[in-house]
Order: C-alpha cells, then sequence, then structure tokens
C-alpha cells in the first residue's frame, strides 16, 4: 500500500491535469467562478453560528471567537466532503483518459 501511495508523486501530472479540467468545466460560465465554492461553508457558518450561539449557547465560553473557530473546521470539512463525492464521477468521465496510461496495480504494455 506504501508503495502505491508513493507512486503517486510520479503521477502527480495526470492528477493536475483531471483536477484542472474538472474545475475548469465545473466553473465555466458562472459569474463567480471557484468563488462559489465560498458559498456553502458560509451558511452553514451561519446557521451554526446562529444555534450555537443564541438558541442553544454554551455554559463554558472557552472559544471566544466561535465563528472563526467554527468557519476553520467547516471549510475544510466540506471541500474534503465535496471532492470525495465529485471524485468517482470524475474518474468515470475521465475513463478514457486514464486508460491511455500506466497506474501502478496493472502492469504497462510494451
Amino acid at each position: 500500500m506504501w508503495h502505491n501511495l508513493a507512486q503517486l508523486f510520479k503521477y502527480r501530472g495526470l492528477i493536475q491535469s483531471l483536477v484542472a479540467r474538472e474545475l475548469k468545466a465545473r466553473y465555466r460560465g458562472s459569474a463567480l467562478g471557484i468563488f462559489w465554492s465560498f458559498g456553502n461553508p458560509l451558511l452553514l457558518l451561519l446557521i451554526y453560528s446562529a444555534v450555537f450561539t443564541y438558541f442553544v449557547p454554551a455554559k463554558d465560553n472557552t472559544v471566544q471567537p466561535y465563528s472563526l473557530f467554527l468557519f476553520c473546521g467547516l471549510l475544510p470539512w466540506t471541500w474534503f466532503a465535496s471532492s470525495l463525492n465529485e471524485s468517482t464521477g470524475s474518474l468515470i468521465a475521465g475513463g478514457i483518459s486514464s486508460r491511455k496510461c500506466c497506474f501502478p496495480p496493472r502492469s504497462c504494455p510494451s
């Protein structure tokens, strides 16, 4: 397993091209482009801040800038969750290009 993970560095060009193609296709024609990806975490931040500050306040206020604390956790989590959800679709859509190169588990044709 570690050997396969180490070989990801060899295929970084393929990974970068697949990610760039997916991002260009996703945000093509939108007015704000990649800044739309901040919309979901900001909306979650507003809702969670309102709920945990006003409706269900904590008894001890150990974390003073709670919104900043919450945003630092929400932003990476939403990007990680959406990347996992959309990675399978990206790999299936780019199946032809992934068959043209050699991946570690399969031997390369000569």
